[in-house]
């Protein structure tokens, strides 16, 4: 493989090491977000209301009657109740997986960002030392 495949592949590494990092970075958004979103539930009385997703843009307007907790699918459609304790330290620990993950891939986008640069540099001075 020669200096310009190897940039080039160097190239497309990055690009993909960053929609990695993008994904990671708003699916910790998003788990930050329902973090935030369960602490108002708990706040919320009898009477308030809700609009609940049932799917892709369309919603359910309720007013709480009761709340009893969380219902999470583990898989295999099984589902397991939650209370508001057990329902924030599943998003926390998402949070650090996405943290740590994030982390790596920031390194892994440096290092390719130090070789792309080292190949661009080493091309340079072939090209000068043909002319």
């Amino acid at each position: 493989m020669n200096i310009e495949d190897q940039l080039r592949y160097m190239q497309q590494e990055l690009k993909n090491v960053e929609t990695m990092l993008q994904k990671q970075i708003k699916e910790k958004d998003l788990n930050v977000q329902l973090l935030n979103d369960v602490e108002e539930l708990n706040n919320m009385k009898e009477g308030d209301e809700l609009i609940v997703p049932i799917s892709k843009g369309i919603f359910v307007k309720l007013k709480l009657k009761e709340f009893n907790g969380f219902v999470v699918n583990v898989g295999n459609n099984v589902l397991l109740d939650k209370d508001l304790d057990g329902i924030k330290k599943l998003f926390q620990e998402n949070v650090k997986i996405l943290d740590e993950n994030i982390n790596v891939l920031k390194q892994q986008e440096q290092k390719l960002l130090e070789l792309i640069d080292q190949l661009v540099n080493e091309i340079n001075k072939n090209a000068s030392t043909k002319n």
